[in-house]
């Protein structure tokens, strides 16, 4: 996780954390391969719930990950601003549907951040997957 208003799957339910892991393996990672066919998985570096709200964790600034390729779920609506953040893609998650998995590859050539929150609280899951040789 990248701070304190962050909290690992893993650390509140390691079965969670695994199924999700089996899942990405399983399901997904065949579409991700379209997209970028020499990718092979890894399994998960983290997945992990990010909380903003006003007066605590307000944004992030701008950032790679650190793993092969990074995945967002937005958990909730009823917030404003703290968009995901694409600007060399010119991108953000604006219109993307609660619900909806955006995948991304992480190093060098999608530095992201999210804008301020301007009202409510926001809720997302961040996945990590793992690098062929683990970075720590």
């Amino acid at each position: 996780p990248v701070g304190s208003y962050d909290l690992s799957l893993a650390a509140i339910s390691p079965r969670l954390f695994e199924a999700l892991e089996q899942d990405i393996g399983m399901r997904m990672w065949p579409v991700i391969r379209q997209w970028w066919p020499i990718v092979d998985y890894h399994g998960l570096r983290d997945a992990f719930v990010i909380h903003y709200g006003l007066g605590e964790q307000e944004e992030l600034r701008l950032h790679h990950d650190v793993a092969q390729v990074s995945a967002s779920i937005k958990l909730n609506d009823g917030y404003e601003g703290a968009e995901l953040e694409f600007p060399r893609q010119n991108f953000t998650n604006a219109d993307v549907p609660v619900g909806s998995l955006i995948v991304w590859p992480s190093l060098v050539t999608h530095p992201h951040a999210s804008r301020p929150l301007v009202s409510g609280e926001k809720y997302s899951l961040t996945i990590w997957c793992e690098l062929p040789l683990a970075i720590d």
